[in-house]
């Protein structure tokens, strides 16, 4: 289960970040737009990492999408890459 809870296995899912300087917020929603999960993110490795394997987890394909790539954002599209 981990931090973000269970969600049903989907084809694909839609995770949206806003970047912030300490944290982050993300939400993911799957093809019909219903929200799968909604979380604040630290803006740290590990918690970047959880999110992603908590994505994989919920769909087969994954798209990701971020409001800003530079700056704060730095950490987080490494860890995404």
């Amino acid at each position: 289960m981990g931090t973000f809870g269970p969600v049903k296995v989907r084809e694909r899912i839609w995770v949206g970040i806003d970047v912030g300087k300490a944290h982050h917020h993300t939400c993911a929603v799957d093809e019909t737009g219903k929200v799968m999960f909604s979380k604040r993110l630290g803006n740290g490795q590990a918690e970047i990492e959880a999110l992603i394997a908590r994505a994989g987890k919920a769909a087969g394909h994954v798209r990701w999408a971020l409001d800003m790539t530079s700056g704060s954002a730095g950490l987080l599209l490494a860890v995404l890459r």
